[in-house]
């Protein structure tokens, strides 16, 4: 494996944000040496990228009716399109239902806006978080039809909390990746329902138990849970996390990539595995510098195994995610 923080393999180091950044950005000679504009050089590779919260509506609704909703990924359609799967986190329903619960912050995006998000390159977006419900059952139901309407796959929901649950297999040149989402924080006002539609609410032990079952019975594919967890505005992940992170691990889960925070949280290696605590906003209206930049990880995999991992750094202006040019 080649990381950009260099032979870790059975070994665990931890990165704050200003570490991280450091080396994403200036020491290019120790990350796995691939631009943003280009594939790697074995025909059978091909990487997913990673992107946190994804929000179109509030402050970014003001941005798309001035400029557009392209406008949002200019910076980064490049990036994404060189890659061959992107996963994003929606932190909006996107329908025209518009039944809000009651909650402290209630969004709702138009549908006709993901066909944006899907010309720049996102092929999947994540709906297990404290948001998909904004507009209750059917504006989430709706969110879930509208994904795929415009030909992208919707991560973490289904029409009963088992089918919600089951992982989102990625598969190319032989190499199976299967994608678990679950959001762990409590829901505002939202009461689970095993047989109703909704988003993925497992928490860790359950989630290690499903692991460990999908590994037994798929011991070639490889694992990594997208996870809706941690503590909003603190950039230093909880011993809670780091624990939850080793279970993971240890149950053969291959990258954990984390959100909901609105931070760049440390980054991990447990035994050679990269764990993203929270890879930040990615499309949001926030205006703390802390919560106006994020990273997008950016995973390879050749021959059934993940062969190296890249960091892109940007900073967010009206909204909009901007790139830091690796010098």
């Amino acid at each position: 494996m080649n990381f950009y923080t260099a032979s870790l393999r059975g070994t665990k180091q931890s990165l704050n944000w200003e570490t991280a950044s450091f080396l994403a950005v200036t020491l290019t000679i120790v990350l796995f040496l691939t631009s943003c504009t280009q594939k790697p050089e074995k025909p059978q590779s091909f990487s997913i990228c990673f992107a946190g919260d994804l929000l179109l509506d509030r402050g970014v609704r003001t941005n798309i009716e001035m400029y557009g909703v392209d406008y949002l990924f200019e910076d980064v359609d490049s990036l994404f399109q060189s890659s061959d799967f992107v996963i994003a986190n929606l932190e909006c329903p996107v329908t025209t239902d518009s039944t809000p619960i009651n909650k402290k912050y209630i969004f709702r995006a138009e549908p006709e806006w993901l066909g944006a998000v899907k010309k720049s390159g996102i092929t999947h977006l994540g709906m297990a978080n404290n948001h998909f419900n904004d507009q209750g059952r059917d504006g989430a139901i709706d969110t879930w039809e509208n994904i795929k309407k415009y030909g992208m796959t919707p991560v973490g929901f289904g029409n009963n909390a088992k089918n919600s649950c089951e992982p989102v297999i990625i598969e190319k040149y032989g190499t199976r990746v299967a994608i678990f989402a679950t959001v762990t924080i409590p829901l505002e006002n939202w009461f689970f329902a095993e047989n109703k539609p909704g988003s993925c609410q497992m928490d860790i032990k359950q989630l290690t138990e499903k692991i460990i079952a999908h590994k037994k019975e798929n011991p070639d594919d490889l694992i990594i849970v997208f996870i809706h967890w941690g503590t909003e505005g603190i950039e230093t992940p909880s011993s809670n996390q780091r624990m939850e992170a080793r279970l993971l691990i240890d149950a053969g889960v291959d990258a954990i990539i984390g959100h909901h925070p609105h931070v760049i949280q440390s980054v991990d290696y447990i035994d050679g595995k990269p764990v993203f605590y929270s890879i930040g906003n990615f499309v949001f209206d926030q205006k703390k510098p802390s919560m106006s930049k994020g990273i997008i990880p950016q995973i390879f995999f050749d021959d059934g195994e993940i062969s190296g991992v890249v960091v892109h750094s940007y900073r967010i202006e009206r909204g909009k995610p901007r790139l830091i040019k690796k010098q």
